[in-house]
Protein backbone atom coordinates (compact mmCIF):
# COMPACT_ATOMS: atom_id res chain seq x y z
CA UNK A 1 0.00 0.00 0.00
CA UNK A 2 3.32 2.12 1.02
CA UNK A 3 4.71 1.58 -1.94
CA UNK A 4 1.60 2.03 -4.39
CA UNK A 5 1.03 5.59 -2.30
CA UNK A 6 4.95 6.35 -3.69
CA UNK A 7 4.19 5.59 -6.99
CA UNK A 8 1.34 7.77 -7.28
CA UNK A 9 2.99 10.78 -5.70
CA UNK A 10 5.98 10.42 -7.89
CA UNK A 11 3.68 10.05 -11.27
CA UNK A 12 1.93 13.18 -9.79
CA UNK A 13 5.56 15.09 -9.61
CA UNK A 14 6.48 13.55 -12.80
CA UNK A 15 2.95 14.93 -14.33
CA UNK A 16 3.61 18.30 -12.86
CA UNK A 17 7.39 18.53 -13.82
CA UNK A 18 6.28 17.75 -17.25
CA UNK A 19 3.18 20.73 -17.39
CA UNK A 20 5.93 23.18 -15.81
CA UNK A 21 8.15 22.44 -18.24
CA UNK A 22 5.84 22.40 -20.90
CA UNK A 23 4.11 25.78 -20.04
CA UNK A 24 7.58 27.62 -19.53
CA UNK A 25 8.82 25.71 -22.48
CA UNK A 26 6.02 27.59 -24.73
CA UNK A 27 7.31 31.09 -22.86
CA UNK A 28 3.73 32.33 -22.46
CA UNK A 29 1.93 32.10 -18.91
CA UNK A 30 -1.68 34.46 -18.66
CA UNK A 31 -1.95 37.10 -17.54
CA UNK A 32 -4.16 37.29 -13.94
CA UNK A 33 -4.70 40.29 -13.83
CA UNK A 34 -6.71 42.00 -16.35
CA UNK A 35 -7.91 45.69 -17.39
CA UNK A 36 -11.38 46.99 -17.34
CA UNK A 37 -13.58 47.61 -20.40
CA UNK A 38 -12.43 50.81 -22.08
CA UNK A 39 -13.93 54.02 -23.80
CA UNK A 40 -17.38 52.71 -22.42
CA UNK A 41 -20.39 54.86 -23.85
CA UNK A 42 -23.72 54.46 -23.79
CA UNK A 43 -27.14 54.87 -25.92
CA UNK A 44 -30.78 54.72 -26.00
CA UNK A 45 -32.54 52.31 -28.57
CA UNK A 46 -36.43 53.44 -28.33
CA UNK A 47 -39.10 52.16 -30.27
CA UNK A 48 -41.87 52.73 -27.81
CA UNK A 49 -42.72 53.12 -24.49
CA UNK A 50 -42.91 49.63 -24.00
CA UNK A 51 -40.16 48.57 -26.08
CA UNK A 52 -37.11 49.95 -25.45
CA UNK A 53 -32.99 49.68 -24.61
CA UNK A 54 -29.79 50.71 -23.50
CA UNK A 55 -26.42 49.82 -25.93
CA UNK A 56 -23.28 49.65 -24.03
CA UNK A 57 -20.13 50.45 -26.54
CA UNK A 58 -16.55 49.14 -24.98
CA UNK A 59 -13.45 48.14 -25.83
CA UNK A 60 -10.63 45.67 -25.57
CA UNK A 61 -7.73 46.53 -22.53
CA UNK A 62 -4.45 46.03 -23.26
CA UNK A 63 -4.57 42.88 -21.19
CA UNK A 64 -7.43 41.67 -23.54
CA UNK A 65 -5.55 42.21 -26.71
CA UNK A 66 -2.52 40.22 -25.45
CA UNK A 67 -4.04 36.83 -24.49
CA UNK A 68 -6.41 37.04 -27.64
CA UNK A 69 -3.16 37.47 -29.63
CA UNK A 70 -1.80 34.97 -27.94
CA UNK A 71 -4.42 32.42 -28.50
CA UNK A 72 -4.36 33.61 -32.31
CA UNK A 73 -0.60 33.16 -33.13
CA UNK A 74 -0.74 29.91 -30.82
CA UNK A 75 1.27 30.41 -28.19
CA UNK A 76 -1.99 30.19 -25.64
CA UNK A 77 -2.23 26.45 -27.07
CA UNK A 78 1.23 25.45 -26.34
CA UNK A 79 1.28 26.71 -23.09
CA UNK A 80 -1.50 23.87 -22.55
CA UNK A 81 -4.33 26.05 -22.14
CA UNK A 82 -7.54 26.00 -24.14
CA UNK A 83 -11.08 27.61 -24.29
CA UNK A 84 -10.50 30.88 -23.98
CA UNK A 85 -13.54 32.72 -23.26
CA UNK A 86 -14.67 36.44 -22.77
CA UNK A 87 -17.29 37.79 -21.61
CA UNK A 88 -18.92 41.49 -20.39
CA UNK A 89 -20.92 42.24 -17.35
CA UNK A 90 -22.78 45.27 -16.70
CA UNK A 91 -24.17 46.94 -13.14
CA UNK A 92 -26.18 49.57 -12.74
CA UNK A 93 -27.91 51.57 -10.39
CA UNK A 94 -30.51 54.46 -10.62
CA UNK A 95 -29.74 57.88 -9.33
CA UNK A 96 -27.78 57.66 -5.64
CA UNK A 97 -29.35 53.68 -5.41
CA UNK A 98 -27.83 50.55 -4.96
CA UNK A 99 -25.81 48.86 -7.97
CA UNK A 100 -27.54 45.67 -8.46
CA UNK A 101 -24.52 44.03 -7.84
CA UNK A 102 -24.99 45.40 -4.18
CA UNK A 103 -28.56 44.37 -3.84
CA UNK A 104 -29.55 41.32 -1.62
CA UNK A 105 -31.48 38.44 -3.24
CA UNK A 106 -30.30 40.60 -6.64
CA UNK A 107 -29.98 37.80 -9.37
CA UNK A 108 -26.97 37.31 -11.16
CA UNK A 109 -25.80 40.23 -13.61
CA UNK A 110 -26.73 41.10 -17.26
CA UNK A 111 -23.63 39.17 -18.69
CA UNK A 112 -22.93 38.66 -22.73
CA UNK A 113 -19.76 37.36 -24.78
CA UNK A 114 -17.41 39.59 -25.97
CA UNK A 115 -16.97 39.21 -30.09
CA UNK A 116 -13.89 40.31 -30.76
CA UNK A 117 -11.33 39.42 -33.43
CA UNK A 118 -7.91 39.76 -34.08
CA UNK A 119 -7.62 38.78 -37.55
CA UNK A 120 -10.01 41.64 -38.27
CA UNK A 121 -8.77 43.99 -35.64
CA UNK A 122 -12.21 44.12 -34.19
CA UNK A 123 -11.49 45.08 -30.55
CA UNK A 124 -14.75 46.75 -29.85
CA UNK A 125 -18.49 45.53 -29.08
CA UNK A 126 -21.56 46.16 -27.40
CA UNK A 127 -24.14 44.97 -25.09
CA UNK A 128 -27.62 45.66 -24.96
CA UNK A 129 -29.79 45.83 -21.33
CA UNK A 130 -33.61 45.92 -22.37
CA UNK A 131 -36.07 47.43 -20.50
CA UNK A 132 -37.77 44.07 -19.28
CA UNK A 133 -33.91 43.04 -18.12
CA UNK A 134 -34.32 46.18 -15.01
CA UNK A 135 -37.45 45.17 -13.63
CA UNK A 136 -36.04 43.09 -10.64
CA UNK A 137 -34.21 46.30 -9.65
CA UNK A 138 -37.44 48.64 -9.25
CA UNK A 139 -40.65 49.02 -8.08
CA UNK A 140 -43.15 48.50 -10.75
CA UNK A 141 -44.18 50.89 -12.61
CA UNK A 142 -41.05 53.11 -11.59
CA UNK A 143 -39.64 52.93 -15.25
CA UNK A 144 -42.70 53.50 -16.76
CA UNK A 145 -42.93 56.12 -19.72
CA UNK A 146 -39.99 54.88 -21.62
CA UNK A 147 -37.36 57.45 -22.64
CA UNK A 148 -39.62 60.44 -21.47
CA UNK A 149 -38.86 58.73 -17.74
CA UNK A 150 -35.16 59.72 -18.29
CA UNK A 151 -36.22 63.10 -18.90
CA UNK A 152 -36.16 64.14 -15.09
CA UNK A 153 -34.34 60.73 -13.93
CA UNK A 154 -30.43 59.64 -14.45
CA UNK A 155 -29.55 55.72 -14.97
CA UNK A 156 -25.73 54.64 -14.82
CA UNK A 157 -23.73 51.94 -15.41
CA UNK A 158 -20.06 49.85 -15.33
CA UNK A 159 -18.65 47.15 -17.10
CA UNK A 160 -16.09 44.54 -15.98
CA UNK A 161 -15.01 41.71 -17.99
CA UNK A 162 -14.42 38.08 -16.93
CA UNK A 163 -12.09 36.01 -17.97
CA UNK A 164 -12.14 31.68 -17.86
CA UNK A 165 -9.89 29.20 -19.71
CA UNK A 166 -8.69 26.22 -18.68
CA UNK A 167 -5.69 23.19 -18.78
CA UNK A 168 -6.01 19.39 -17.87
CA UNK A 169 -5.31 19.92 -14.46
CA UNK A 170 -7.74 23.08 -13.65
CA UNK A 171 -10.32 25.65 -14.56
CA UNK A 172 -9.37 29.51 -14.31
CA UNK A 173 -11.68 32.02 -13.73
CA UNK A 174 -10.60 36.26 -13.72
CA UNK A 175 -12.39 39.50 -13.35
CA UNK A 176 -11.21 42.66 -14.43
CA UNK A 177 -11.86 45.52 -12.20
CA UNK A 178 -14.91 47.96 -12.67
CA UNK A 179 -14.92 50.36 -15.44
CA UNK A 180 -15.07 54.14 -15.55
CA UNK A 181 -19.26 54.90 -14.50
CA UNK A 182 -20.89 56.05 -17.50
CA UNK A 183 -24.43 57.70 -17.18
CA UNK A 184 -27.64 58.30 -18.95
CA UNK A 185 -30.30 60.63 -19.39
CA UNK A 186 -32.10 62.74 -22.18
CA UNK A 187 -30.40 66.13 -21.20
CA UNK A 188 -26.48 64.65 -21.97
CA UNK A 189 -25.29 65.16 -25.00
CA UNK A 190 -21.35 64.55 -26.53
CA UNK A 191 -20.24 66.40 -29.40
CA UNK A 192 -19.57 64.29 -32.05
CA UNK A 193 -17.69 66.30 -34.25
CA UNK A 194 -14.69 67.47 -31.12
CA UNK A 195 -14.55 63.14 -30.72
CA UNK A 196 -13.83 62.50 -34.23
CA UNK A 197 -11.42 65.48 -34.85
CA UNK A 198 -8.28 63.50 -34.64
CA UNK A 199 -5.55 62.46 -37.07
CA UNK A 200 -5.44 58.60 -37.71
CA UNK A 201 -2.74 56.62 -38.55
CA UNK A 202 -2.50 54.18 -41.10
CA UNK A 203 -0.06 51.63 -40.62
CA UNK A 204 0.48 49.54 -43.84
CA UNK A 205 -1.15 48.75 -46.84
CA UNK A 206 -0.76 45.45 -48.13
CA UNK A 207 -2.06 43.79 -51.99
CA UNK A 208 -3.33 40.75 -51.82
CA UNK A 209 -5.33 38.22 -54.10
CA UNK A 210 -8.42 36.44 -53.52
CA UNK A 211 -8.63 32.55 -54.46
CA UNK A 212 -10.12 33.78 -57.45
CA UNK A 213 -6.96 36.07 -58.36
CA UNK A 214 -8.50 39.13 -58.08
CA UNK A 215 -6.42 41.83 -55.90
CA UNK A 216 -7.77 43.58 -52.58
CA UNK A 217 -6.04 45.70 -50.20
CA UNK A 218 -5.44 45.07 -46.37
CA UNK A 219 -5.06 48.09 -44.73
CA UNK A 220 -3.73 47.72 -40.91
CA UNK A 221 -4.72 51.04 -38.36
CA UNK A 222 -3.15 52.24 -35.89
CA UNK A 223 -5.19 51.91 -32.68
CA UNK A 224 -8.11 55.24 -32.52
CA UNK A 225 -7.78 57.62 -30.43
CA UNK A 226 -10.38 57.08 -26.75
CA UNK A 227 -12.63 60.52 -28.19
CA UNK A 228 -12.92 58.05 -31.78
CA UNK A 229 -13.75 54.86 -29.83
CA UNK A 230 -15.89 56.68 -27.42
CA UNK A 231 -17.92 58.39 -30.31
CA UNK A 232 -17.85 54.39 -31.19
CA UNK A 233 -19.07 53.44 -28.13
CA UNK A 234 -22.36 56.16 -27.69
CA UNK A 235 -23.58 55.27 -31.36
CA UNK A 236 -23.93 51.84 -31.20
CA UNK A 237 -20.37 51.12 -33.35
CA UNK A 238 -21.31 53.45 -35.94
CA UNK A 239 -17.65 54.94 -36.67
CA UNK A 240 -16.66 53.94 -40.27
CA UNK A 241 -13.92 53.63 -42.07
CA UNK A 242 -13.73 55.93 -45.27
CA UNK A 243 -10.60 54.85 -48.00
CA UNK A 244 -9.28 56.63 -50.94
CA UNK A 245 -7.28 55.52 -53.46
CA UNK A 246 -5.67 57.45 -56.26
CA UNK A 247 -4.05 55.48 -59.13
CA UNK A 248 -0.83 56.51 -61.02
CA UNK A 249 -0.81 59.89 -61.50
CA UNK A 250 -4.97 60.26 -62.00
CA UNK A 251 -7.24 61.95 -59.04
CA UNK A 252 -7.79 60.86 -55.28
CA UNK A 253 -11.35 59.05 -55.62
CA UNK A 254 -13.38 57.80 -52.74
CA UNK A 255 -12.94 54.05 -52.89
CA UNK A 256 -16.15 53.49 -50.25
CA UNK A 257 -16.35 52.97 -46.70
CA UNK A 258 -15.71 49.94 -44.90
CA UNK A 259 -16.15 47.86 -41.15
CA UNK A 260 -16.97 49.29 -38.01
CA UNK A 261 -14.25 49.51 -35.07
CA UNK A 262 -12.19 47.78 -37.59
CA UNK A 263 -8.15 47.92 -37.33
CA UNK A 264 -7.43 45.66 -40.09
CA UNK A 265 -10.00 45.21 -42.89
CA UNK A 266 -10.26 44.25 -46.46
CA UNK A 267 -10.87 47.10 -49.34
CA UNK A 268 -11.84 45.88 -52.93
CA UNK A 269 -10.01 47.42 -55.43
CA UNK A 270 -11.05 45.38 -58.85
CA UNK A 271 -12.83 48.33 -60.08
CA UNK A 272 -9.50 49.66 -60.65
CA UNK A 273 -7.08 46.70 -61.11
CA UNK A 274 -9.87 44.60 -62.99
CA UNK A 275 -7.49 43.80 -65.70
CA UNK A 276 -4.15 43.20 -63.87
CA UNK A 277 -3.96 39.65 -63.94
CA UNK A 278 -2.15 37.25 -61.56
CA UNK A 279 0.87 39.75 -61.10
CA UNK A 280 0.12 42.86 -59.41
CA UNK A 281 3.93 44.51 -58.96
CA UNK A 282 3.27 46.94 -61.30
CA UNK A 283 0.60 48.53 -59.68
CA UNK A 284 0.94 51.82 -58.90
CA UNK A 285 -1.26 53.60 -56.35
CA UNK A 286 -1.92 55.95 -53.10
CA UNK A 287 -4.19 55.19 -50.80
CA UNK A 288 -5.20 56.99 -47.13
CA UNK A 289 -8.22 56.89 -45.22
CA UNK A 290 -10.39 58.93 -42.67
CA UNK A 291 -13.11 58.08 -39.87
CA UNK A 292 -16.70 59.00 -41.00
CA UNK A 293 -19.82 59.33 -38.90
CA UNK A 294 -23.71 59.99 -39.40
CA UNK A 295 -25.11 62.07 -37.15
CA UNK A 296 -28.01 60.12 -37.76
CA UNK A 297 -26.93 57.23 -35.41
CA UNK A 298 -26.44 59.50 -32.60
CA UNK A 299 -29.42 61.83 -32.66
CA UNK A 300 -28.99 63.48 -29.37
CA UNK A 301 -27.13 66.27 -31.03
CA UNK A 302 -29.64 67.39 -33.34
CA UNK A 303 -28.01 67.31 -36.03
CA UNK A 304 -28.25 65.73 -39.51
CA UNK A 305 -25.28 65.31 -42.16
CA UNK A 306 -22.05 63.13 -42.09
CA UNK A 307 -18.61 64.52 -40.39
CA UNK A 308 -15.18 63.22 -40.97
CA UNK A 309 -11.84 63.16 -39.29
CA UNK A 310 -8.42 64.81 -40.99
CA UNK A 311 -7.44 62.01 -43.70
CA UNK A 312 -4.58 59.53 -42.26
CA UNK A 313 -1.20 59.93 -43.53
CA UNK A 314 -0.76 57.96 -47.37
CA UNK A 315 1.18 55.02 -47.90
CA UNK A 316 2.13 54.45 -52.14
CA UNK A 317 3.04 51.40 -54.28
CA UNK A 318 5.27 51.27 -57.29
CA UNK A 319 5.63 55.15 -57.12
CA UNK A 320 7.71 57.62 -55.24
CA UNK A 321 6.78 59.22 -52.51
CA UNK A 322 8.22 62.19 -53.82
CA UNK A 323 10.25 63.35 -56.84
CA UNK A 324 13.15 65.08 -57.92
CA UNK A 325 14.61 65.52 -55.13
CA UNK A 326 18.21 66.34 -54.28
CA UNK A 327 20.50 63.43 -53.04
CA UNK A 328 21.99 65.66 -50.06
CA UNK A 329 17.98 65.94 -48.57
CA UNK A 330 16.60 62.17 -49.54
CA UNK A 331 17.28 60.49 -46.20
CA UNK A 332 15.23 63.61 -44.15
CA UNK A 333 12.74 63.36 -46.80
CA UNK A 334 12.09 60.24 -46.18
CA UNK A 335 11.68 60.76 -42.46
CA UNK A 336 9.21 63.43 -43.76
CA UNK A 337 7.22 61.64 -46.06
CA UNK A 338 7.03 58.81 -42.89
CA UNK A 339 5.68 61.06 -40.79
CA UNK A 340 3.39 62.86 -43.22
CA UNK A 341 4.50 66.36 -43.88
CA UNK A 342 5.00 65.97 -47.82
CA UNK A 343 1.88 67.51 -49.45
CA UNK A 344 0.23 66.23 -52.44
CA UNK A 345 1.07 69.05 -54.41
CA UNK A 346 4.77 69.62 -53.78
CA UNK A 347 5.95 66.06 -53.99
CA UNK A 348 6.37 65.45 -57.50
CA UNK A 349 8.83 68.66 -57.92
CA UNK A 350 10.99 68.50 -55.11
CA UNK A 351 13.71 70.69 -55.53
CA UNK A 352 11.52 73.45 -56.99
CA UNK A 353 10.99 76.92 -55.88
CA UNK A 354 7.67 76.97 -53.19
CA UNK A 355 4.82 79.13 -53.39
CA UNK A 356 3.44 80.51 -50.33
CA UNK A 357 -0.05 78.37 -50.92
CA UNK A 358 2.48 75.65 -50.68
CA UNK A 359 4.26 76.49 -47.66
CA UNK A 360 1.02 77.33 -45.98
CA UNK A 361 -0.21 74.17 -46.72
CA UNK A 362 3.00 72.84 -45.18
CA UNK A 363 2.22 75.00 -42.23
CA UNK A 364 -1.15 73.10 -41.53
CA UNK A 365 0.02 69.97 -42.22
CA UNK A 366 2.85 70.10 -39.64
CA UNK A 367 -0.09 71.89 -37.26
CA UNK A 368 -2.35 68.79 -37.77
CA UNK A 369 0.06 65.82 -38.04
CA UNK A 370 1.99 67.37 -34.66
CA UNK A 371 -1.45 67.50 -33.05
CA UNK A 372 -3.61 65.23 -34.19
CA UNK A 373 -6.24 67.70 -34.62
CA UNK A 374 -7.83 68.54 -37.86
CA UNK A 375 -7.75 72.34 -37.86
CA UNK A 376 -11.14 74.76 -39.03
CA UNK A 377 -11.05 76.96 -41.88
CA UNK A 378 -11.58 80.85 -42.07
CA UNK A 379 -14.40 81.83 -43.62
CA UNK A 380 -13.85 81.47 -47.77
CA UNK A 381 -14.66 85.14 -48.41
CA UNK A 382 -11.42 85.92 -45.81
CA UNK A 383 -9.24 86.07 -48.91
CA UNK A 384 -10.64 87.20 -52.59
CA UNK A 385 -7.86 85.42 -54.45
CA UNK A 386 -7.60 81.93 -52.94
CA UNK A 387 -10.60 79.76 -51.24
CA UNK A 388 -7.87 76.88 -50.91
CA UNK A 389 -8.98 75.30 -47.02
CA UNK A 390 -5.12 74.85 -45.75
CA UNK A 391 -4.56 78.48 -46.72
CA UNK A 392 -7.50 79.36 -44.61
CA UNK A 393 -6.94 77.31 -41.55
CA UNK A 394 -3.58 78.29 -40.91
CA UNK A 395 -4.93 81.93 -41.59
CA UNK A 396 -7.39 80.90 -38.60
CA UNK A 397 -4.47 79.55 -36.71
CA UNK A 398 -2.34 83.08 -36.47
CA UNK A 399 0.12 81.09 -38.97
CA UNK A 400 -0.22 83.19 -42.23
CA UNK A 401 -1.39 86.83 -42.73
CA UNK A 402 -2.33 88.56 -46.06
CA UNK A 403 -0.29 91.07 -48.17
CA UNK A 404 -3.18 93.85 -48.27
CA UNK A 405 -6.46 94.55 -49.67
CA UNK A 406 -8.30 91.12 -48.56
CA UNK A 407 -5.48 88.38 -50.63
CA UNK A 408 -2.97 86.27 -50.20
CA UNK A 409 -1.11 86.17 -53.23
CA UNK A 410 -1.28 82.10 -53.02
CA UNK A 411 1.08 81.87 -56.53
CA UNK A 412 3.62 84.35 -55.44
CA UNK A 413 7.48 82.34 -53.96
CA UNK A 414 7.78 83.25 -50.11
CA UNK A 415 10.75 84.94 -49.42
CA UNK A 416 12.95 83.28 -46.53
CA UNK A 417 12.06 85.77 -44.00
CA UNK A 418 8.06 85.27 -44.39
CA UNK A 419 8.86 81.29 -44.06
CA UNK A 420 10.87 82.33 -40.82
CA UNK A 421 7.73 84.45 -39.65
CA UNK A 422 5.13 81.63 -40.12
CA UNK A 423 7.14 78.64 -38.85
CA UNK A 424 7.64 80.76 -35.81
CA UNK A 425 4.00 81.76 -35.68
CA UNK A 426 3.14 77.95 -36.34
CA UNK A 427 5.49 76.97 -33.34
CA UNK A 428 3.59 79.14 -31.02
CA UNK A 429 0.33 77.39 -31.81
CA UNK A 430 1.61 73.49 -31.53
CA UNK A 431 4.61 74.06 -28.30
CA UNK A 432 2.93 77.49 -26.98
CA UNK A 433 5.04 76.42 -23.31
CA UNK A 434 8.71 76.41 -24.84
CA UNK A 435 11.04 78.91 -24.52
CA UNK A 436 10.77 81.64 -27.67
CA UNK A 437 13.00 83.89 -26.07
CA UNK A 438 15.57 84.81 -28.92
CA UNK A 439 18.36 85.64 -26.49
CA UNK A 440 21.45 84.07 -27.11
CA UNK A 441 20.49 84.04 -31.37
CA UNK A 442 22.70 85.05 -33.76
CA UNK A 443 22.97 88.50 -35.66
CA UNK A 444 23.49 88.11 -39.41
CA UNK A 445 25.50 90.60 -41.25
CA UNK A 446 22.81 91.57 -43.25
CA UNK A 447 20.08 91.57 -40.32
CA UNK A 448 19.18 94.93 -41.23
CA UNK A 449 17.93 93.92 -44.99
CA UNK A 450 15.40 91.85 -43.14
CA UNK A 451 12.19 93.43 -42.15
CA UNK A 452 11.64 94.84 -38.98
CA UNK A 453 8.75 92.84 -38.11
CA UNK A 454 10.22 89.36 -38.95
CA UNK A 455 13.28 90.14 -37.41
CA UNK A 456 12.48 88.21 -33.98
CA UNK A 457 10.79 85.59 -35.97
CA UNK A 458 14.61 84.78 -37.67
CA UNK A 459 16.23 85.00 -34.38
CA UNK A 460 14.24 82.08 -32.85
CA UNK A 461 14.35 79.98 -36.05
CA UNK A 462 18.14 80.43 -36.21
CA UNK A 463 18.85 80.29 -32.27
CA UNK A 464 17.27 77.06 -32.49
CA UNK A 465 18.80 75.77 -35.88
CA UNK A 466 15.97 75.10 -37.61
CA UNK A 467 16.78 78.02 -40.04
CA UNK A 468 20.70 78.87 -41.23
CA UNK A 469 22.82 81.30 -42.63
CA UNK A 470 23.46 81.10 -46.59
CA UNK A 471 27.48 81.61 -45.87
CA UNK A 472 29.52 85.03 -45.00
CA UNK A 473 27.70 85.31 -42.01
CA UNK A 474 24.49 86.55 -44.41
CA UNK A 475 20.64 85.25 -43.79
CA UNK A 476 19.31 86.56 -47.10
CA UNK A 477 15.79 87.14 -46.12
CA UNK A 478 14.76 88.19 -49.54
CA UNK A 479 16.22 85.03 -51.31
CA UNK A 480 13.41 82.59 -52.26
CA UNK A 481 13.38 79.02 -50.94
CA UNK A 482 12.70 75.28 -52.20
CA UNK A 483 10.27 72.61 -51.56
CA UNK A 484 12.92 70.24 -50.37
CA UNK A 485 14.46 72.85 -47.66
CA UNK A 486 10.69 74.06 -46.46
CA UNK A 487 9.89 70.68 -45.67
CA UNK A 488 13.39 69.79 -43.89
CA UNK A 489 13.09 73.13 -41.70
CA UNK A 490 9.53 71.73 -40.71
CA UNK A 491 10.75 68.32 -40.16
CA UNK A 492 13.06 70.32 -37.48
CA UNK A 493 10.49 72.20 -35.79
CA UNK A 494 8.24 68.29 -35.47
CA UNK A 495 11.24 66.27 -34.25
CA UNK A 496 12.17 69.26 -31.99
CA UNK A 497 8.80 69.35 -29.96
CA UNK A 498 7.95 66.06 -30.77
Amino acid sequence: MKRKALVCVFLFIMISTVLSFTTLASGYIPSSNYGSPQNIGVSFDFSDDDNWDFVLGYGASEEIRSVLAAEADGRFGDAGFMNLGISVEVDYKLENGQWKSDMVGAEGLISNSAWFNVEEGKYTDQIYIYCYDLDDCFTDGVLSGGKSYFDSHTMYFRLRFCIDYNDENDDYTYYSSWSDEVSYNNGETENPAVLINHTPVLKSAELKKYDNGEPYLFLTIEKPHDDIMKLNSISNQEVHTNVWLKVGSGEWKDNDTYGVGLEGFEVEIDDYFNDGGTSFDSFVYDVKFRYEFDYENYPTAGKTGKIYSPFSNVISHGMPAYSNASSWAQADLDKAQEYGLITDRMKNNMSGPITREEFAELATRLYEVYTGQKAEPAPASTFTDTTNPEILKAFKLGIVAGVGNNKFAPQVLINREQMAAMLNRAVKVIAPTVDLSIAGAPTFADEKEIESYFVENVKFMAKNGFIGGVGNNKFAPKNTSTREQAVLIALRVYETYK
